[in-house]
């Protein structure tokens, strides 16, 4: 209540004081006071009216009624300010009625006083500014809302409405600037102009049915229709273009004009009239869509947004063929509809202006559009390389069969794995690097993610993961081709260098073999092609050696050949570190190059494998450094053959000179010691141009020392034959067998046969020998002393009881005899033929009983007789028979039968029959015949030589026959074998070595194979060698 008298007191002091205060001036007529109230300036018109009453007093009605109207206006002014008073206090935020009040105020009176002025200017102002605020923001609100709903031509109408806000303000304070006024009517003008072009009522169906022609064809996938009708909606948006940048023009205008009005009138702000009008036209930011601008740019979005709705949903459709198959005509489908998409698109760059550029609310599709059309393109692209990577492997695979089942030699090897290599390098070529292909590393991608979030549309997300998933599938399969790859190109490479080591193996082995030797000899041919190309000796090797046994163990060394085997060694094994140095730069090569698309275990790969490469250098080196060993082993061995035979040379030369010095003995030894030398350098170094020769003259100096030798013999050992005989003829037979064996061995030395007349006469001879054996008890027998003490004793027992006997003591003398039988037995437990206990025993059996003696001697030398015609009883019997001669020499007949019995046994040579000496007569004849016409035929002289010893051995004494015989064996000459052949000489030395070491069975097998040659039939020694062997079996 006190607040409404304050106000009301308020307003009457407004009410006076414009009288009070004011001053005379010149007076008006009632016309011009009437002006004055026209123009609501009130106290100005009661002042005037005042003065004019004291001027003109008579006229005082018509300036009352003209006081009453003033009082009158002012009157209803304060029913106003009563309203305004009470709204205030009622309704402060209606602000709307408030300034409605204010503004009526405002016209009541046109100069108030400065103080109701003011009040009433700052209430107005108070309220205005809310009011057009709110009223400004509904209608922006309102625009967004119509635009929103597709009502374009609406939502204009509805910013329209704001039009006035302001504007009464703006032409009242600028009233006297036309020029500022009439540019903004022009302004003016020009927007309604774009307006009423926007509502034409067939403007915006004119638009939006190209739109939808468009939609349609697209739609319907008829994409070349589409591109026509997007012309058609291109060339309409161009046009709309122009309306919405007239309107964008107008606002620019509005602003430029309120910028001027600013510089006349600082206090002016944004709560007035331009500054809402080209709020109008451009909306408000924080009103999306508002404003006319907002309108025409909803229309616009609207009709792209439906046709990139249209294309999209075909991309989408095509793109989903991926799940059935990603080929060629998919992509290109994506892609052209892809294209037709950024086409509409761009539609947006056609409203590119300086300011308000409408932007593209559908940008985002850009960047899905794009990841689409990049995406099946990339997948497409991969799943090509994912086919290549997969027939890559089938391919490798295949390849790598055919290495690890042996089908294939090294040369098809190395082919294959050079093909790997090549194919490692497409493939790594083809794949390209992991990183790079990732989708997550393609800027579209990230265009692609930021899209996607903007849009909340992850559309090709199956596509994303089958790529991913082929992408993973590629590298992983990749990286296990490449990895079986380089294990199959280190292991290739690894066996290259183990055949290159093993060829340089090989041949070192082969410089051993060829110093060694072979089992059989290297042909001539052979040789002359491995001293042109030693290369070959690898080749050759094995077809020297056969069985060791069925050869005997014979070895063929040739250390020349391995000499010049050791200097290709060292070559060959240079060359083979030079190929293991190339294998490994081309490993490294291409490691750094396609390596590190393999696993883990490609790098681990190829470090052993250069590991293996350097012990396989290793190995190399060592191989030469033992060449170089061989090759100084091959020059010892070359020079011990080389001294062997300068020593072989220099016996021979003394075999020779023996020979003429007729040392026969020495002669043999040099040539047998030079045939051993000569043998030694064959051993060491084989050379069948040296064999050959050697052999040659050997046998022909053996010959020659055999045939001088053999004079010599002959007569040597007919003089022996000789001594026999006389030694025979007189009992003692151990000195015809004494010289009967040295004839023999005499003979044998230059002769292989034996010779008849020696064997028939060492018959007789040891024939008789083995009838005295055991008859006499020799000092030297390791029981003479016993068996003489037992003797010597039954001599005495026997004297003894002789004695006794005759003394007529027989009981005693018995005794003794029986004592002496006893000592006698004991003796011939050893020695059963005695001949001395056995003539004892019969004379004391004779002493001891005479008679029965008598009566039984001759039964006994009946029994004697018996047992000389049996082998087995012969020598006991014809033992006997010499006892009995010794006892009783006069018994008849006795001594005949002695005599007949050793006809019989070959003691004795039977007498010579008159029919025997005319046949040795004859055989003699013949020999000579046949000899004197033999000439040198050894045939013919043999069979002389036969007929000769058969004439012997009827009449051993014929010195005709004799003479004869030893002409035809000195013309024969030796026929004994006095040097082996070089390979002969060693096969009897080897048989000697077996022989020695018990192998009875592999030195008769070399004899056996020794006698196979006739030239070896005559070897004496070979011969000798085979009865060891049969005496061993």
């Amino acid at each position: 209540m006190k607040g409404k008298v304050f106000l009301c007191l308020a307003f009457g002091i407004l009410l006076t004081v414009p009288c009070a205060y004011a001053q005379e001036k010149d007076d008006l007529s009632l016309f011009e006071i009437d002006r004055l109230i026209r123009r609501t300036e009130y106290d100005e018109a009661l002042r005037q009216l005042n003065i004019y009453i004291e001027k003109n007093p008579e006229n005082f009605d018509n300036a009352q009624s003209r006081i009453k109207r003033i009082m009158h206006a002012r009157n209803q002014y304060s029913i106003l300010a009563e309203r305004l008073i009470k709204l205030i206090q009622t309704d402060p935020g209606n602000n709307k009625e408030i300034y409605e009040i204010t503004a009526q105020l405002e016209k009541f009176e046109k100069h108030p006083s400065d103080q109701n002025l003011q009040f009433i200017a700052d209430l107005k102002k108070s309220a205005e500014f809310n009011y057009f605020r709110a009223l400004f923001l509904e209608i922006q609100n309102a625009t967004a809302e119509l635009s929103g709903k597709g009502e374009y031509v609406a939502a204009v109408e509805k910013a329209k409405e704001g039009f006035w806000l302001y504007r009464d303000n703006f032409y009242d304070q600028w009233e006297d600037n036309t020029q500022l006024t009439d540019a903004v009517n022009q302004t003016l003008a020009r927007l309604d102009q774009r307006i009423a072009e926007f509502e034409e009522k067939n403007y915006l169906p004119r638009l939006n049915n190209l739109v939808n022609d468009f939609i349609k064809a697209a739609k319907a996938e008829q994409y070349e229709q589409a591109i026509n009708r997007l012309a058609e909606v291109e060339d309409a948006f161009r046009n709309y273009n122009r309306l919405r940048q007239g309107i964008i023009t107008v606002g620019q205008e509005l602003q430029t004009q309120f910028a001027e009005v600013q510089k006349l009138d600082s206090d002016s702000t944004d709560a007035s009239f331009l500054p809402f009008m080209f709020r109008f036209v451009y909306g408000v930011d924080s009103v999306p869509g508002s404003g006319i601008l907002g309108a025409v740019d909803a229309q616009w979005n609207h009709a792209v947004g439906n046709m990139n709705d249209a294309v999209y949903a075909v991309i989408l459709k095509k793109y989903g063929g991926y799940s059935v198959s990603l080929n060629k005509t998919l992509v290109n489908e994506v892609t052209r509809y892809s294209s037709l998409e950024d086409r509409v698109l761009d539609i947006y760059k056609l409203a590119a202006a300086e300011s308000h550029t409408l932007e593209n609310p559908y940008a985002a599709y850009y960047s899905l559009n794009d990841y689409a059309e990049k995406l099946c393109t990339e997948a497409y692209r991969i799943a090509g390389i994912y086919s290549q990577v997969q027939d890559t492997a089938a391919s490798q695979e295949k390849s790598i069969a055919r290495i690890t089942g042996n089908e294939v030699d090294i040369k098809e090897q190395g082919e294959i794995v050079r093909g790997l290599f090549e194919s490692n390098s497409k493939l790594t070529t083809i794949v390209g690097e992991k990183y790079k292909q990732q989708l997550s590393g393609y800027p579209w991608t990230e265009a692609y993610e930021v899209a996607a979030n903007t849009s909340g549309r992850r559309d090709f997300d199956g596509l994303t993961a089958v790529y991913t998933e082929t992408l993973d599938k590629i590298f992983d399969e990749t990286s296990g081709i490449i990895s079986r790859a380089w294990n199959e190109i280190t292991g290739y490479y690894k066996l290259s260098s183990d055949s290159v080591y093993e060829n340089v193996l090989a041949y070192s082995n082969s410089a051993d073999k060829y110093r060694n030797g072979f089992f059989t000899k290297i042909p001539q041919n052979i040789l002359t092609e491995l001293n042109r190309d030693i290369s070959k000796s690898v080749v050759y090797e094995d077809s020297f050696n056969a069985d060791p046994e069925l050869d005997f163990g014979i070895y063929y060394s040739y250390p020349d050949i391995s000499l010049s085997i050791t200097q290709y060694v060292q070559k060959t094994a240079l060359d083979g570190i030079r190929s293991i140095d190339d294998y490994e730069t081309v490993i490294s090569e291409n490691y750094a190059a396609h390596g590190s698309r393999g696993d883990e275990s490609v790098p681990a790969l190829v470090v052993e494998t250069k590991t293996y490469f350097e012990q396989q250098r290793q190995k190399l080196r060592a191989l030469i450094t033992t060449a170089q060993e061989q090759g100084a082993v091959a020059r010892r061995q070359m020079t011990a053959a080389q001294l062997a035979r300068n020593e072989a040379d220099l016996r021979y030369t003394e075999a020779q000179n023996a020979l003429r010095n007729e040392d026969f003995d020495t002669a043999r030894k040099k040539l047998q010691d030079a045939l051993t030398k000569y043998d030694e350098a064959l051993m060491n170094q084989n050379d069948e141009t040296l064999r050959s020769q050697t052999d040659t003259k050997l046998q022909t100096l053996g010959e020659s020392i055999a045939k001088a030798e053999n004079e010599h013999v002959v007569r040597e050992v007919r003089d022996l034959k000789t001594k026999a005989k006389d030694a025979y003829f007189n009992g003692r037979f151990d000195d015809a067998e004494k010289y009967l064996n040295q004839a023999k061995i005499r003979w044998a030395v230059t002769n292989i046969n034996e010779d008849e007349e020696i064997t028939n006469l060492l018959n007789f001879v040891n024939t008789a020998i083995s009838m005295k054996t055991g008859r006499e008890i020799l000092p030297s027998a390791p029981q003479y002393p016993e068996m003489s003490q037992l003797l010597n004793m039954a001599y005495q027992y026997f004297d003894e009881g002789s004695r006794k006997i005759g003394e007529g003591n027989r009981a005693a003398g018995e005794e003794d005899l029986a004592r002496a039988l006893d000592s006698i037995q004991k003796l011939q437990y050893v020695y059963p033929l005695n001949q001395e206990a056995s003539i004892l025993t019969l004379r004391i059996n004779r002493l001891m009983n005479p008679q029965k003696f008598n009566e039984e001697f001759a039964q006994k030398i009946e029994m004697a007789k018996m047992m000389c015609k049996s082998a087995e009883t012969r020598q006991e019997g014809y033992a006997n028979l010499l006892d009995y001669y010794e006892l009783e020499p006069n018994y008849k007949g006795l001594k005949d039968l002695i005599y007949q019995v050793e006809i019989d046994i070959g003691i004795r040579q039977k007498p010579v029959s008159n029919t025997g000496a005319n046949r040795a007569k004859k055989l003699v004849a013949d020999a000579q015949k046949i000899y004197n016409s033999a000439g040198n035929d050894t045939a013919k002289l043999q069979n002389a030589l036969s007929k000769i010893d058969e004439a012997l051995a009827l009449v051993s004494d014929n010195q005709e026959a004799m003479a004869l015989k030893d002409k035809i064996t000195t013309k024969i000459g030796g026929n004994t074998s006095t040097v082996l052949s070089t390979e002969d000489e060693r096969l009897y030395q080897l048989a000697i070595q077996r022989l020695q070491n018990n192998n009875v069975v592999g030195a008769n097998a070399i004899v056996d194979q020794l006698l196979k040659k006739p030239a070896n039939a005559n070897s004496q020694k070979i011969k000798d060698l085979k009865n060891k062997i049969e005496a061993r079996s």
